[in-house]
């Protein structure tokens, strides 16, 4: 008998899902890499607090967070529950991954991140393609083949005005090279290309 090209997540998939969508609700941010920890360092005498985490190139590196002196108790705390939720997410994703949900690579994964920290989904960026419809499949609670891709596809269905910090350019965030809908191909062996896409003139 013929295997239907889709099939209803479990219940018990669909409600681990639910959980770790509303875990993901409650960030402010995405922290950049694996969730890291917390630690003081010490330079020319200083004392200072970074979070140490890996990026998605599997590179060690530090988040500066600021000199021990004027990192309070409270911002501590807040940094510490940061990194618990994202500890959180990174546990249910991979939950989600057994009960054969669709997952983003870590690379693909840090350019969303990017895009969402600076304010650009929130400002009318869209995710589609390849990855929007592994996030469809997901949110439907359908369980279907995977995909595999190395782009990212994302559009905007109205002009999309992007407020940078001084001494922060569009090629610092996309790679912009000035037009309306471009390609971008990031550095590194893995060759992922992020296209933008706009609407046309009809």
């Amino acid at each position: 008998m013929p295997v239907g090209l889709y099939r209803k997540q479990d219940p018990a998939g669909q409600s681990k899902y639910q959980s770790t969508k509303d875990l993901a609700g409650r960030q402010e941010r995405v922290l950049p890499g694996t969730p890291g920890i917390l630690k003081q360092r010490t330079q020319s005498g200083k004392k200072y607090w970074v979070r140490e985490y890996i990026r998605a190139d599997s590179k060690k590196t530090d988040e500066y967070i600021g000199p021990e002196s004027s990192i309070s108790k409270t911002q501590i705390a807040k940094w510490t529950s940061q990194i618990d939720l994202a500890k959180a997410l990174a546990a249910g994703s991979a939950s989600l991954r057994l009960f054969g949900y669709q997952r983003i690579d870590r690379k693909p994964a840090a350019v969303i991140e990017v895009f969402f920290n600076r304010g650009l989904i929130q400002g009318g960026l869209v995710l589609v393609g390849s990855h929007a419809y592994g996030a469809l499949l997901n949110e439907l609670g359908l369980f279907a083949p995977g995909y595999r891709t190395g782009d990212i596809d994302v559009a905007r269905a109205s002009r999309l005005t992007v407020a940078l910090p001084v001494g922060l350019s569009p090629q610092d965030v996309l790679k912009e090279t000035g037009k309306p809908s471009a390609s971008f191909m990031l550095p590194g062996a893995d060759g992922i290309a992020v296209d933008l896409l706009v609407p046309g003139k009809q």
